[in-house]
């Protein structure tokens, strides 16, 4: 049940696009991952990694949208992406884990809170019953908006997740 539809809206005079990202965006997404500094990519990828490939970027950007949706906000025109979210979710365990970058330069716009809103009600259309997010300890903006779009912080067991220093929020859908 992927969405393919477009949703148009501005932030401080700007027009962005946000919908799902397809196998003819594997460019645009390359140069989104590679404009990145190291910082931000060790809040979401978890790792350094230095850059990304445009066959890797083809292959993430082709995933099964049903069950591991990629919205990305473009610019108006569409020649940049500004923000990514995803999830990839686990049909067994009717659960997902959820993650997003916002472009350095386009921070504290709320394309972020966008972002996981979205996931959020694609989830929950899923029929998914939770969704969890890893974020750095250091990450306090993005620990108070998953605070506020209802998560529940949750003590992450030593040696449960490959980097100690990130704490888990949980998102209950379905009661």
């Amino acid at each position: 049940m992927p969405t393919t539809c477009e949703k148009r809206f501005s932030v401080q005079e700007q027009t962005f696009v946000m919908r799902q990202l397809t196998p003819h965006d594997a460019e645009v997404y390359l140069k989104f991952f590679n404009r990145l500094d190291p910082p931000t990519i060790r809040c979401r990828y978890g790792h350094m990694v230095s850059q990304l490939t445009l066959d890797t970027a083809r292959q993430i950007a082709s995933l099964d949208p049903t069950w591991e949706p990629a919205l990305a906000i473009f610019q108006e025109d569409a020649s940049r992406i500004v923000a990514l979210g995803r999830f990839h979710a686990d049909p067994s365990t009717l659960s997902a884990e959820m993650a997003v970058v916002v472009d350095t330069s386009m921070r504290r716009l709320g394309l972020g809170r966008v972002l996981m809103e979205s996931l959020i009600q694609q989830a929950e259309q899923r029929g998914l019953a939770q969704l969890h997010a890893y974020v750095v300890t250091q990450n306090a903006p993005v620990q108070k908006l998953l605070r506020t779009l209802g998560f529940d912080r949750e003590e992450v067991e030593p040696n449960s997740h490959p980097f100690d220093d990130d704490v888990k929020f949980t998102l209950q859908l379905i009661a």
